[in-house]
Order: C-alpha cells, then structure tokens, then sequence
C-alpha cells in the first residue's frame, strides 16, 4: 500500500483505491501500553477523525476493529464504539483472528482489509467468536458477505436554473453494475424520480414520452443537469443530455 498526498494522486495515471478522508490522534495518558477502560484514547480517535472528514457516526458502514481479544483492549475500544454510535452501530469485525497480532504492522496489514472491503463491499466474519462481553449491546459479525450495497448520501440544493450533479464510483464492477445506479431521497415515497439518458435531445425527449405515454402524470420539475460517471477501466464518460423528471405525490 502507498499513500500520496492529494497533490501527487493528481499527477498519477491510475485513479487511487481510495481517499483518506479523516484520521486523528490521541492520548489519554492512561498507560503505557493498556487503554483506558472508559475508552477515552479511542473515542477522542474516533470522533476527530469523522471531525476531520465531515462525517457523522451514522455514514459509517463498517468497522474494522483493533480487536485483540484481549480483556483490556476489547472493553476500551467496546466502549468508545458505544459512546460514539450510540445504538446505532454499524457492522464491525476483527480481522487479526486471520492474522494475529502484527504489533506494529498491524495497521498497514488492516487498511489493506479496510479498503478491499470498501472496493467489494466485504464484511470479514470474527473468527471464532462465541460469548458476547455483558457490557456491550452489540457483538462482531461472525458471518463473511460480499457485496453489501453501501449507502451514499447525497444532499444536493440547486443553486440556480442550472444546476449539476456528479456521481463518481470505482472500479471494479460486474457487467451488469456499470452504468447503473439506485436513487432514493428523504422524502421517501413522496418524490419519483426518473433519469432519463440520450445522446442527444431527440432521444432524451423520446424516453421522456415513455416515462409520461398517455397517463397523466404531473411534473412538477424537470431539471436538465450533466453527470459524470465512472465506469469501465475508471474512465469518466460524459452523458451528453440527461432530464431528471420529479413527479410530487399530492
């Protein structure tokens, strides 16, 4: 694994496996070698991290945990997830029940686990685990999945007339994912939404009467916008015309 700053990543050809978007560093001058058992050094880890990237306990997805499966390390770092998730915790395991404890190798050889599992979607089973520590209300997932769709939130407020949204993923994709996506709002059934893709505005507006046909279906907005995908061999295709048609349940 190789990490670059933002502005060598630019000057390469190959697009990176991911982006380090938050990390953090702290003391709480506990031990040594031992945490806390409150979880203070892991809590404060956490929360600057998703302070530095923008984010909220909510958009994680999974955690790769330091999982010793030691007495000391388990109810700390248990801990801290509690406090910080709340009861809301996301899928999480230890992946040194394949590889053991590598002390000071052990976070390279994790963020190599942490960003397959962002690429395929993979969730590492805990190996052999059986008995859930009492203090805790959640335990490390015990079953291997691949392929786990990933929430994207999205918050988009157009700015003017025109406006553009940009979606962007890596690779690699079936045959069947490229060029496709799901699309969901807050709004939950209340909104519709419909993408409509041409070449050109002929073939736009001809999918758009088939969306429409002869039902009467009230358009509330239609919003021509550009969108950039990332697709086959990570280039980035430019979709010509698109209209995102939003019909409003009333």
């Amino acid at each position: 694994m190789v990490l670059v700053s933002e502005k060598v990543a630019k000057t390469l050809k190959k697009q990176p496996a991911c982006i380090l978007s938050g990390y953090c560093n702290a003391n709480d001058a506990y031990h040594q070698t031992a945490s806390s058992p409150d979880g203070t050094g892991s809590f404060l880890a956490m929360k600057g991290a998703l302070a530095k990237s923008n984010l909220e306990p909510w958009d994680i997805d999974y955690i790769n945990l330091h999982g010793t499966g030691t007495q000391n390390n388990d109810i700390a770092e248990g801990t801290a997830i509690r406090l910080l998730f709340e009861t809301d915790y996301p899928p999480m395991s230890s992946t040194k029940s394949f590889t053991g404890h590598t002390l000071g190798a052990s976070g390279g050889i994790e963020a190599v686990f942490s960003v397959l599992a962002i690429q395929y979607g993979l969730i590492y089973p805990n190996l052999r685990f059986e008995t859930q520590m009492k203090e805790l209300p959640f335990k490390p997932a015990t079953e291997f999945k691949k392929g786990e769709k990933i929430p994207v939130r999205i918050e988009w407020t157009p700015e003017s007339g025109e406006s553009y949204l940009s979606l962007k993923w890596q690779e690699p994709l079936s045959p069947e994912e490229q060029n496709s996506f799901g699309f969901s709002s807050e709004a939950g059934k209340q909104i519709d939404y419909y993408f409509v893709y041409g070449n050109n505005m002929d073939e736009v507006i001809s999918g758009y009467r088939t969306i429409t046909g002869k039902a009467s279906l009230r358009c509330t907005a239609v919003v021509p916008f550009c969108m950039l995908v990332n697709t086959v061999n990570l280039v980035n295709i430019f979709m010509k015309t698109v209209i995102a048609h939003f019909v409003l349940h009333i």
